[in-house]
């Protein structure tokens, strides 16, 4: 019998997203089938979400806007990843 070991989420990158809307902290955490990204929530500052899908795919907890994805959710082509992640990341700003 095949024993996987370490299949909880691990966090493989941290740092700021910035686009034309500013900068996010953003966390990014994987696991053996799936990726899950955290948006830090900037206090006092509103916070507007434009959804690219028509099911809400977002987690909204006190400090973070979380979303996860499967990697079958994703192409299997060059930097198809970061590519998600960035589009993503652009729905979600503060003001």
């Amino acid at each position: 019998m095949l024993r996987i070991k370490g299949v909880e989420l691990r966090m493989i990158s941290q740092g700021y997203h910035f686009d034309e809307n500013g900068k996010k902290f953003i966390r990014i955490f994987a696991a053996l089938d799936f990726y899950k990204v955290q948006i830090k929530i900037i206090p006092k500052k509103t916070m507007h979400i434009k959804s690219i899908s028509p099911n809400f795919p977002y987690n909204i907890t006190k400090d973070w806007v979380e979303i996860e994805f499967r990697h079958s959710d994703v192409p299997n082509t060059p930097f198809a990843v970061e590519s998600y992640i960035d589009e993503r990341c652009k729905e979600v700003w503060f003001t």
